[in-house]
């Protein structure tokens, strides 16, 4: 792990064969969490650079642990301040885990849709298939909010909030210089959406499951895992 005021926990880890290995640092946190079949590229969902500083390396073996001190020297380059990029590390971070939070929703929904959809094809009861369908509905419509899985043209796919949260990421870490206050303004919205849409799950969770299992376990059935 590399530490300075926080813990950077990497998600790549190196060898422990025998004899010379090599472990190589991006300089990045780790990366935003991944959806599968999403339209969002790997490198924008790159986590952000860390500011120069200095950091602390940490290898653990067993019970073992040795440490040894970093520094990441500032590019001479870069024209702007210890304090602009510390700015920009920061916006950064947030858009990584709107990002993420988003998709682990996505992936939610979609986990909890296949469950339902299983209820449509193979249960024999009306009511049962009905308010399996009545959820699966919901849910498409919160799927859509969060990432538009589907076009609406085949010249014009929609841009959904990932791809938003994504593009502002591009935009903000294309250069190493402050925010903009527009950049923030525009990180709000979409943060503001993000969160509104992602709330709404709970209720589905809470009640519509909550009561479709109810049904399910008077029919004996095993409930839908949430």
């Amino acid at each position: 792990s590399f530490t300075g005021s926080n813990i950077i926990r990497s998600p790549m880890h190196p060898t422990a064969d025998a004899g010379l290995n090599r472990f190589v640092w991006d300089l990045r946190y780790p990366s935003a969490h991944e959806l599968t079949e999403g339209k969002v590229s790997g490198g924008q969902l790159a986590g952000p650079v860390v500011v120069p500083g200095r950091y602390q390396v940490r290898l653990t073996l067993g019970d073992e642990t040795m440490t040894q001190p970093l520094e990441v020297v500032r590019d001479p380059r870069v024209s702007g301040s210890q304090s602009d990029l510390q700015a920009q590390f920061d916006l950064l971070l947030k858009l990584r885990d709107a990002l993420s939070e988003t998709y682990d929703t996505v992936a939610q929904v979609r986990d909890l849709r296949g469950q339902l959809e299983s209820w449509t094809k193979r249960s024999d009861n009306d009511e049962v298939k009905q308010a399996a369908q009545a959820i699966i509905d919901k849910l498409n419509a919160l799927e859509v909010e969060l990432v538009q899985p589907k076009p609406s043209s085949p010249l014009q796919p929609p841009a959904g909030l990932d791809e938003k949260i994504a593009a502002l990421t591009g935009m903000i870490a294309n250069a190493d210089t402050r925010p903009t206050t527009q950049s923030s303004e525009v990180y709000d919205k979409l943060a503001g959406l993000a969160d509104a849409a992602i709330e709404k799950l709970d209720p589905i969770v809470g009640y519509d499951i909550a009561q479709f299992n109810e049904l399910l376990a008077k029919q004996g059935a095993q409930p839908v895992s949430a």
